[in-house]
């Protein structure tokens, strides 16, 4: 089995970003894309998508600010703060990351460190750092 360099880490994650494109050729990076966007979930995602991801009560994906790649990985620079829950939410396990605002393609995704309920007038913040997707 082989594994990815940085050179391709870096590729990858900085087209991850910004739901963009890789370029795999010379020394091109790729181009951004018009964002990516973390989606909250109240059952686990799979690699094949799935899981149950909010609707309603106000809810909405936020677009989601990356800092360069560092080490591998990339993490949010900047809060990802949703609207108030105009209705009880649940419980958020598992946030995702996606390449559009609706609909689109769950890109990556990942369990909560600690399970929130979110109640009506309820805002869920993922903090700057919060959110981190790597490669090794």
């Amino acid at each position: 089995m082989s594994q990815a360099t940085d050179d391709l880490e870096t590729r990858v994650l900085s087209a991850l970003s910004t739901a963009g494109t890789a370029n795999f050729g010379a020394s091109q990076q790729g181009s951004a894309g018009s964002g990516a966007f973390i989606g909250l979930y109240t059952a686990a995602p799979s690699d094949a998508g799935g899981g149950t991801e909010l609707t309603g009560g106000g809810y909405t994906r936020m677009q989601a600010s990356f800092g360069s790649v560092t080490s591998g990985a990339i993490s949010t620079n900047a809060d990802a703060q949703f609207p108030a829950a105009d209705s009880s939410w649940g419980t958020i396990t598992h946030a995702g990351l996606f390449n559009a605002a609706t609909g689109g393609q769950l890109l990556a995704y990942g369990a909560l460190n600690t399970p929130s309920a979110i109640d009506q007038g309820d805002i869920f913040k993922i903090p700057v750092g919060g959110f981190t997707v790597s490669m090794d």
